[in-house]
């Protein structure tokens, strides 16, 4: 019984939180709403950093956007990517997107 009282209160403080915490469209999932804190380092924060739909970072949400951008001239049909440290989450756009992808540089050499 406690358990659930307590579950219940959580979820209020966090939805009153989130109403007054500021959102963010994530170009990667299209969630739009508030983004968590992030601990990156040890005693460092970064805030509003992390989506909390698909996980990413700021530096992938710039990555997709920069993906955009470039997407509206050049057409990525024709083009092979090699994808150093990949994302999970970039694959699929990747591999719908560009005539070949890969995260090994021989996948490319070889094909």
């Amino acid at each position: 019984m406690s358990n659930r009282w307590f579950n219940k209160v959580k979820t209020a403080v966090r939805w009153t939180q989130n109403r007054v915490r500021k959102k963010w469209l994530c170009p990667i999932c299209n969630y739009y709403g508030p983004f968590r804190d992030s601990h990156t380092d040890p005693g460092s924060l970064v805030r509003y950093a992390e989506c909390p739909s698909c996980g990413c970072q700021p530096r992938h949400r710039l990555e997709k956007l920069v993906l955009n951008h470039l997407e509206q001239s050049h057409d990525f049909s024709k083009m092979r990517l090699l994808h150093f440290a990949p994302e999970p989450f970039f694959r699929p756009y990747i591999q719908n997107h560009f005539k070949q992808y890969a995260t090994d540089p021989e996948d490319l050499i070889h094909k």
